[in-house]
């Protein structure tokens, strides 16, 4: 399953949150390359989806990330946990 993120994945971001409440696909490809905004409500949100991910045994995978996300994961430190591409 390939999921596109919006261009805001902030705490105002709830239609965000409930999509990503409802993917019970095996693996999942994320596009984060849409993203000019994003805060630590979206990157926390982002971790426990990742998580949930792993803890089924499935994949997730990036198909391309926004500078605006790679850095706030980064000021965060989160991106290992995201595990971000290179």
């Amino acid at each position: 399953m390939r999921l596109v993120l919006p261009e805001r994945l902030d705490i105002t971001a709830e239609d965000v949150v409930r999509e990503l409440c409802e993917v019970v696909a095996d693996d999942v490809e994320v596009d984060a390359s849409s993203i000019v905004k994003v805060d630590a409500a979206g990157l926390q949100v982002m971790c426990a989806f990742a998580a949930a991910v792993r803890a089924r045994g499935a994949r997730l995978t990036w198909h391309a990330v926004s500078q605006v996300f790679r850095d706030a994961s980064r000021v965060l430190g989160v991106d290992a946990a995201l595990a971000l591409p290179g």
